[in-house]
């Protein structure tokens, strides 16, 4: 069968039924993570890859569908998955506490006054960066409600970057130390967080990346 007429069959039926659950193979795909789409769709993974400018989806067995990066949008962990054997990585389980949404932004709350934050502001960092989801996985490797890259994850000692608690508690020192390297400017800071702060001081300023332009106005932009 012709791959490409194969992929894009696949996403034809993506884009008609918004949610796949593994068309191969039943139920037995419900195991790894979910893949955001560009269009707004998803779909349910065993797992990824990312080679060169290429993702490829693993579904099941040898089924395998492949995209531009440009396709997609994030990944995340299931919260249903099995229970990791132990030689997985603790932070791929579903072992951190869950909250809903009223409890989460009692934590943020918490968390704005613990580090006089501007709560609105973290909030909206959140919404931006995971749309309130901490079992978020990005392209580049980001993880968890606040997007912490691995490195940066390790330097605020992170030990379950899936956990609600100390995503937030990192991200939000992660961001105060950016506001107090760039003198309190927000804009700059957001541009920091994003891009990375030596990108923001090579350019003396707000880096020319669409990307990080687009996410300071999303993070700025009035919240209703």
């Amino acid at each position: 069968m012709n791959r490409k007429w194969l992929t894009r069959t696949i996403i034809g039926i993506i884009n008609l039924t918004g949610t796949w659950f593994g068309i191969f193979s039943g139920t037995s795909c419900l195991g790894a993570e979910i893949a955001y789409l560009k269009n707004g769709r998803n779909l349910v993974i065993q797992a990824h890859e990312v080679v060169g400018d290429k993702i490829i989806l693993i579904l099941d067995g040898s089924d395998r569908l492949e995209f531009e990066k440009d396709w997609v949008e994030s990944f995340a962990v299931l919260v249903s998955s099995p229970t990791p054997q132990s030689d997985q990585d603790p932070q791929q389980n579903s072992s951190a506490p869950q909250y809903n949404m009223q409890e989460l932004r009692q934590i943020i709350h918490f968390t704005a006054q613990k580090h006089q934050l501007d709560e609105t502001l973290l909030a909206s960092i959140i919404e931006v960066e995971s749309n309130f989801n901490p079992w978020a996985l990005s392209v580049k490797g980001a993880q968890g409600l606040m997007q912490l890259m691995p490195e940066t994850a390790a330097t605020y000692k992170v030990k379950n970057v899936f956990d609600v608690k100390e995503n937030l508690e990192a991200g939000a020192k992660y961001f105060k130390d950016l506001l107090q390297r760039f003198n309190q400017n927000v804009v700059l800071a957001l541009a920091a967080y994003n891009a990375g702060p030596s990108t923001v001081t090579n350019y003396k300023g707000v880096p020319p990346f669409q990307e990080t332009q687009a996410y300071i106005r999303k993070v700025l932009q009035p919240r209703q």
